[in-house]
């Protein structure tokens, strides 16, 4: 599924990825330094295994690099990617 999921939006991942990210402080923000939380409802992050193989994980890899670049950061991790991915693959539950 986590495959499925990268393969269906890697071409969108960088905004995905911005997506769930906090938003940037207001411009002339009394408190510019504490991020302002995005719109998602925090919800407990649970750890998902999976055992890619070695050619598959270097895909994953150069996809973050990829997503880091267009960005503009210095990393992007493999949970992030994989996150926004799977945020956008699977059907949105009933709150």
């Amino acid at each position: 599924m986590v495959l499925d999921a990268l393969r269906a939006h890697h071409a969108d991942l960088a905004g995905l990825v911005r997506g769930l990210r906090p938003a940037p402080p207001p411009v002339g923000d009394l408190f510019p330094l504490r991020a302002t939380p995005g719109e998602r409802e925090p919800e407990d992050k649970l750890p998902l295994r999976i055992r890619p193989l070695k050619g598959e994980l270097e895909i994953i890899d150069r996809l973050c690099e990829q997503t880091a670049e267009a960005l503009g950061e210095p990393e992007i991790t493999r949970s992030d990617l994989i996150s926004a991915a799977l945020d956008a693959y699977l059907p949105k539950g009933k709150k």
